[in-house]
């Protein structure tokens, strides 16, 4: 009479059910990855800002989605209105999904924008909203590296002496500094709602 061996044959078929098991988690459970990169952003770990009178450096408390807009605390209309816009939208997503969110609002005006009144100007926004300012240097830097342009305007005939022009775009980067969207023109709360939704 021919023996049965039970035991190997219960051994083969659990390390199928496991191998099954790891495919299923890998490739049904895992969330998919939403997004390419655009590119990699170089120089953003030795690059440094001012957040509230502190050194700041973008790793810092870094979020899975960094959303970056650059402007100046006296612009009269792009600036609170794509910030506006943004925290908008950010209030209709869930709390676990604002979790992952970190804005940040880079002032290019370093001789009227102080630390303080960029923090507080970014704050009147969203509590959450982080203001940064820096040097000249410090900012043609970052802004730069981001892929971000702006320039300085005289406007004599203004009650403003001076403006800039900026690039209107929201910058979305990745935890690792990679540039992974942008959203142009982010002056609609359903606009940048829809482009979030399509990367996580």
């Amino acid at each position: 009479m021919r023996q049965i061996h039970i035991v190997p044959i219960v051994i083969l078929l659990s390390l199928m059910a496991f191998g099954g098991y790891l495919f299923f988690a890998t490739n049904l459970l895992a969330p998919p990855q939403k997004h390419e990169i655009l590119m990699k952003v170089k120089g953003l770990e030795k690059y440094k800002l001012n957040h509230n009178g502190k050194e700041w450096n973008f790793f810092q408390e870094v979020k899975p989605y960094n959303l970056v807009y650059v402007g100046f605390v006296n612009c009269p209309d792009v600036c609170p209105l794509t910030l506006g816009q943004t925290a908008s939208a950010m209030s209709k997503l869930p709390g676990y999904k604002q979790s992952k969110i970190r804005v940040l609002f880079v002032s290019v005006d370093h001789e009227a924008d102080t630390p303080d009144s960029v923090a507080r100007y970014a704050k009147n926004f969203n509590e959450d909203f982080i203001g940064l300012t820096g040097t000249k240097e410090q900012i043609s830097d970052f802004v730069g590296a981001i892929g971000a342009q702006y320039f300085k305007r005289e406007t004599p005939k203004s009650s403003q002496v001076y403006n800039y022009a900026h690039s209107d775009r929201l910058f979305i980067l990745d935890q690792q500094a990679n540039l992974i969207a942008t959203i142009y023109r982010a002056h609609n709360a359903d606009q940048i709602l829809g482009e979030l939704k399509k990367i996580f």
